[in-house]
């Protein structure tokens, strides 16, 4: 009767261990998922505002007083948003 006993000590114990290495496995697991959506906020926001930067930019181009050579940096700055914006397109669809 003791060794049936002592193997339910066993299993017990063993299962204590594996349940103990679950929580730490979740702790890490959580912490670096906490750590990833903290980076992708941050890149999130930071899109949108450069986003918001190049809609001015556009709207500035479109205006009739502008310098040539603002004229050109703004049309190079164009170009940078509609990339990006054809980027972030092609991250939607994947």
């Amino acid at each position: 009767m003791s060794s049936l006993l002592e193997e339910l000590v066993r299993r017990e114990s063993a299962a204590r261990r594996r349940v103990e290495q679950l929580r730490e496995q979740i702790a890490e697991s959580s912490q670096r998922l906490e750590t990833e959506e903290d980076r992708l906020s941050r890149l999130v926001i930071s899109r949108e505002t450069v986003e918001e930067i190049l809609d001015e930019v556009v709207q500035a181009v479109e205006r009739p007083c502008c310098h040539e050579q603002g004229r050109e940096l703004l049309r190079q700055l164009l170009q940078v948003h509609l990339d990006l914006r054809a980027l972030r397109e092609q991250q939607s669809v994947l």
